[in-house]
This record gives structure tokens, C-alpha cells and sequence, in this order.
């Protein structure tokens, strides 16, 4: 803003600048930043109501408080903060179902994989090869397990004598006629995890660690969104907040050493053939979520 202070840029260009690149940091979720510069080059009230807006995105509102009452007065905090923070009230309540639903769902699918695993590694190894050769065999079709054997490539430990005729000394002309587009389409089942291929349950355990640091990351949000549902008298609806983010913490406390209970060993595929990569995963450190003695 200051370059364009010097060039010299008429105000109202400064100004359609300057809402230009608050547009562009709320993208970059630097949400503070963001309303400095609605309220700092806005002429009008909806400057502010921007400003609300994009601290409310942070949970901000102390700060959103604080700017309405010193930009507008406190008779227009009631009107223009309280209904941002029933907004992020009922979008952090539906991102709790959602998280809750998520864990629910795949701990125990996970839980079952590992069981079938256990019980039949060689329907593991059988379908990991089948992969493998329509791969370096350039088959277009997909390849899935059943459901019922459903396993997944980074969970197993495989013996690598049984990928003798996939080494780069005999794949031979069939590494060279493997293709970018079957690598590509490989990958991308790995991605996905579909339920039934082998890729299923190392999608699970990087989905439940992405999960893990969504509930991390919304830690300190919730806590001040529970704070300004008490402000505006909402206790009901903070209690409820602090209750369900307590026992999705707690789950996800109690689940963490079972979930990463086993070392990754991700079978990739390539022209060279077939390497094993061992990776040992951490156990996330999660303290337990306590919210605010208020509601107890």
C-alpha cells in the first residue's frame, strides 16, 4: 500500500486496491490482515461488516468487538457480530458430526482390515502381485480385491522372493512397455483408497491423521468461539461446543495407538520393478481438550 501511496494512485483507486488485496489475504486465511484493510481504507459501514466478517472466518471476535464498537458504537455490536458468531457455531457443530462420523466409520474398517490381513496374509501378497503384473502388462482394467480380502500395500511385510520374476534383472521388456498412464492410474488408486484394493487401509491411516490435525487445528478456535457464545448468552450452545470437541478428543486419544500400532511398508511400483519402503509412523501427541471451567 505504501508503493502505491508514492506513485501517487488517487484514494478511491487506493481503496479498490486496497479491498483487492483483502480479498486476497482472506483467501490466504490471514483473516486479520484482512479486516485491517477493510477498516482502515473503507469509507462506509459495510467496510466494517467486511471487517466482522473476516475476523469472524479467524474467530476472532473479541477483535471484531472491539472494532464495532470503536468504529460504529456498541449499539451495532448486537446486530452485526452476534449473528457471525451463530454462523461459526453452527458450522463448527456440523464439522464436529462430520470429523465424528469420519472416525466412527474408519477406525473400525481399519480394525477389520488388519484382521483379515492377520488371518490370510498370502491373499494379501496373491493380490499385490496381480497388480504388479497387470501394471508392467500395460491392462488398462482395474484391478480390485474383494471386499472380503481387502488389504492394504503399506501394511505388509512381503518377502522379497516372491517379487523374484518383477527385480529390474527380469522384468525386461516389460518394464519398458509399462506406461506414464498406467503409473498415473495406479497412483491415483492409491489416492483414493477405494474400499476393496489393496490401497484401502494406508488411505485409512493418512485419512485419520489428516483428521487428527484438522481437531488440532480447531483447538483454539473452538475455545474462543466458546468463549463468545458466553458473551452473547448462548451457554447452551457452548456447552454443547466444549462437550462434543472434549469426547472427540478423548476418541481420538483412545484409538491413536491402534491406529498407529504398525509401521507403513508401502509396496511402489515402477519401470525398476518393485520397492518396499518401511516407514515408521509417530504417534500424534494429543492433550486432552478442556475448554472452560465456566461450563462445568
Amino acid at each position: 500500500m505504501n508503493t502505491a501511496y508514492s506513485i501517487p494512485i488517487p484514494s478511491e483507486e487506493i481503496s479498490q486496491l486496497a479491498y483487492r488485496l483483502a480479498d486476497s489475504l482472506l483467501e490466504r486465511r490471514e483473516f486479520a490482515d484482512a479486516a485491517k484493510l477493510y477498516v482502515d481504507y473503507g469509507f462506509d459501514e459495510s467496510a466494517v461488516e467486511k471487517a466482522v466478517k473476516a475476523l469472524a472466518k479467524g474467530y476472532q471476535f473479541s477483535e471484531a468487538i472491539r472494532v464495532v464498537n470503536d468504529k460504529l458504537g456498541a449499539g451495532q455490536v448486537v446486530p452485526i457480530v452476534h449473528p457471525t458468531i451463530i454462523d461459526c457455531f453452527a458450522q463448527t457443530t456440523e464439522l464436529l458430526s462430520e470429523l465424528k462420523g469420519q472416525l466412527g466409520a474408519q477406525v473400525p474398517r481399519l480394525r477389520i482390515l488388519r484382521e483379515k490381513k492377520a488371518e490370510d496374509p498370502g491373499t494379501f501378497t496373491s493380490m499385490t502381485l496381480l497388480i504388479i503384473e497387470n501394471y508392467f502388462e500395460g491392462n488398462s482394467n482395474e484391478i480390485d480385491a474383494p471386499d472380503d480380502i481387502s488389504v492394504v500395500a503399506s501394511e505388509a511385510s512381503t518377502s522379497a522372493t516372491l517379487f523374484t520374476r518383477y527385480t529390474p534383472q527380469s522384468v525386461g521388456s516389460r518394464g519398458s512397455r509399462s506406461s506414464s498412464k498406467n503409473r498415473r492410474r495406479e497412483e491415483r488408486k492409491r489416492a483414493r483408497g477405494k474400499k476393496g484394493t489393496i490401497y484401502e487401509e494406508e488411505y485409512l491411516v493418512n485419512s485419520i491423521g489428516r483428521l487428527i490435525q484438522r481437531v488440532q487445528d480447531i483447538r483454539e478456535e473452538a475455545r474462543r468461539l466458546i468463549i463468545a457464545l458466553m458473551m452473547i448468552d448462548k451457554r447452551a450452545e457452548a456447552a454443547e461446543i466444549q462437550k462434543n470437541l472434549i469426547w472427540l478428543v478423548d476418541e481420538i486419544r483412545t484409538c491413536m495407538p491402534e491406529v498407529f500400532a504398525e509401521p507403513l511398508a508401502s509396496t511402489r511400483v515402477s519401470r525398476e520393478g518393485v520397492e518396499e519402503v518401511h516407514v515408521i509412523r509417530e504417534v500424534p501427541v494429543v492433550e486432552r481438550f478442556t475448554g472452560t471451567d465456566f461450563l462445568f
